[in-house]
């Protein structure tokens, strides 16, 4: 879930680009939806490690590491933090 603080108040963020990459290699992209939740399809079970980059315009960007396993992964919160 992409999420952001907005006057104090932690919001979800919509519109929100995801880039899913295994190494250097995109694999694959996403826009969070009003809920802030995304998802990113025909990544193969078991197939390791994955950078997750989400940003937005107005809200910043953040980045987590993700193992996918047999199924879906469950990335949690993704906070988006401005760079000043």
């Amino acid at each position: 879930t992409v999420v952001t603080d907005i006057e104090g108040v932690q919001e979800c963020v919509s519109d929100a680009e995801v880039k899913v990459f295994q190494g250097e290699q995109s694999m694959g992209t996403a826009t969070s939806d009003v809920f802030g939740e995304f998802k990113v399809d025909k990544l193969d079970p078991k197939s390791g490690e994955y950078r997750v980059e989400v940003s937005h315009e107005q809200y910043g960007s953040a980045s987590v590491n993700a193992t996918v396993g047999k199924e879906s992964c469950y990335l949690g919160e993704i906070r988006l933090k401005k760079l000043h």
